[in-house]
């Protein structure tokens, strides 16, 4: 009898909140849509990237092997709160961790990597679905390319020691009552803070994705990214390394399949994606995502 009514609680409970919430369609709420004023958004991501072999000079992703295998994974917590319809301000906390698996067995890692604000903005009065997103990310751990003379990580490069800057823009197009195309371009500034690269570079990828909606509770989309690298590495006269602008200097493509669910409509969204990398210069890792992510609005 007590299990009977801890299981009516349970399913009166489940009912109130998503009668509560059905009102929002988190389908509506694409990185391109501003927050109402005082909405609050908790956004987690984890990216899990796997590689055995890289590009090699003809492109080809069978060409080149790594000893081993490498697996770096990322970990994006973002908080966002609404001032306006037309301003947001938030907070980003990444945490990365690095296993390798080779000749000199399995080693492993992890670091918090970045924590920054954010802002984003919705300029435009007749451009609802175009904004600009700005995130700059304060290095926390230390020696996260293992590059010091005592490190207690040889050989495993856990991040970039640097300060990153990411500056995005967001614009999506209905398709069609179910179909939908967004797109995404960003700006990775970095600057090195005690890092091999002694200049900031730059990158610049863009996303495309394509969204289908069978009903107001399911999404299904394509992903198809370019990666492009603005930055080339060399030795100075006196041997030391260095870094200076080169455009387009190296690339890499990931394609990729992904869906989204609304656990609880209205409130929580769940998130699985995989990408393969398919394309890159000679040297880029040709592996594969694996991806999880957890979405509340409130």
């Amino acid at each position: 009898m007590k299990t009977l009514l801890r299981f009516i609680v349970f399913a009166l409970l489940i009912v109130a909140i998503n009668s509560a919430f059905a009102q929002t369609n988190l389908q509506q709420y694409t990185p391109s849509v501003l927050l109402n004023k005082g909405q609050w958004e908790f956004k987690h991501f984890t990216n899990v990237y796997t590689q055995t072999k890289a590009f090699d000079d003809q492109l080809q992703k069978d060409g080149q092997r790594i000893d081993g295998r490498q697996t770096f994974a990322t970990g994006i917590n973002q908080f966002m709160y609404g001032i306006s319809p037309k301003y947001s301000l938030g907070l980003d906390i990444w945490v990365k961790y690095v296993n390798i698996n080779d000749g000199q067995g399995r080693r492993n890692r992890v670091g918090l990597t970045g924590v920054g604000p954010k802002i984003k903005i919705a300029p435009f009065k007749n451009a609802s679905r175009l904004s600009f997103q700005s995130t700059f990310l304060i290095p926390v751990s230390g020696d996260t390319e293992s590059r010091a003379p005592d490190t207690m990580y040889p050989g495993l490069f856990l991040e970039f020691d640097r300060f990153l800057w990411i500056n995005e823009a967001f614009y999506d197009i209905p398709l069609s009552s179910r179909t939908q195309l967004f797109v995404r371009g960003s700006v990775w500034t970095s600057f090195p803070r005690d890092s091999f690269r002694n200049q900031a570079f730059i990158e610049t990828p863009i996303t495309v994705f394509f969204n289908y909606f069978p009903n107001s509770r399911f999404t299904l989309y394509t992903s198809l990214e370019a990666w492009i690298k603005h930055v080339e590495d060399f030795q100075d006269e006196s041997g030391m390394n260095a870094n200076r602008v080169k455009l387009f200097s190296s690339f890499f493509s990931q394609a990729g399949l992904g869906a989204k669910y609304q656990i609880i409509p209205g409130l929580l969204e769940g998130e699985l994606l995989y990408t393969n990398f398919w394309l890159g210069s000679p040297g880029e890792g040709a592996g594969q995502t694996f991806n999880f992510g957890l979405r509340v609005i409130h």
